[in-house]
């Protein structure tokens, strides 16, 4: 029989035991918000997960959905300064009563444990920091191009832009603006951006730009993008 069970380890954090036919058991410990979340969105309801052959996958998939807003501030963090390579850390928000960060090796991955998003942030810089002082380049992104279209309200400038392809179907509300490098204002948010970025982390002067990751340019003709690129 497939069951949960919940050890409460403290007054903020609680270990959610899943247990599969007696065989396989998978321990997730959540964040006090986050288990309170769980909580509220299942109260008064029955959840079953009896003979339900994806159970363990199910259920895993559903507890570690509910992050804090802290984690996921830090995981949004990671992915504009790292990003394909954000997926090589993690995040765990502590309830430490003081600012502090920690770094521990998980397999493959950096966790970064903190009290809060500014201490989580703090432990990505020490990350980028230690890189460097293992003679390890870390290859940081540059402004793509990639705006929202409410800039064209901001700005008096006509902008030079268009939309992107649609990605994987999605509304077309979900598709992006692309600025034009040929536009001064790429120009200009380009220096902004590697100035604070470098004010935060440093810089090796390598950056990273996928202009068109997974989408498709505004247009295919050679000439144009051998401008644009």
């Amino acid at each position: 029989m497939n069951f949960l069970s919940v050890f409460v380890q403290n007054t903020k954090k609680y270990t959610i035991f899943v247990h599969v036919k007696t065989t396989y058991k998978v321990m997730i410990t959540l964040h006090h918000s986050a288990f309170q979340r769980l909580r509220s969105a299942t109260a008064g309801r029955k959840l079953s997960i009896i003979n339900y052959p994806f159970s363990i996958l199910f259920v895993s998939m559903l507890l570690m959905s509910f992050k804090t807003a802290d984690e996921r501030a830090a995981e949004a963090l990671a992915h504009r300064v790292m990003g394909d390579k954000a997926s090589a850390v993690a995040f765990q928000q502590t309830d430490s009563p003081t600012d502090s960060y920690e770094l521990v090796q998980r397999g493959r991955q950096v966790l970064i444990k903190g009290n809060n998003a500014n201490s989580m942030a703090v432990g990505l810089n020490r990350y980028l920091q230690r890189e460097r002082e293992l003679n390890m380049t870390p290859v940081l992104p540059a402004f793509a191009g990639h705006v929202p279209a409410e800039l064209a309200e901001v700005v008096p400038e006509k902008l030079k832009t268009s939309r992107v392809s649609r990605w994987c179907n999605f509304d077309d509300q979900y598709r992006c603006t692309y600025l034009s490098p040929t536009d001064p204002l790429f120009a200009r948010i380009q220096k902004d951006f590697l100035e604070e970025q470098t004010r935060m982390y440093g810089t090796d002067h390598v950056y990273g730009v996928d202009l068109f990751n997974e989408v498709s340019p505004p247009s295919w003709n050679p000439n144009t993008l051998a401008h644009v690129l």
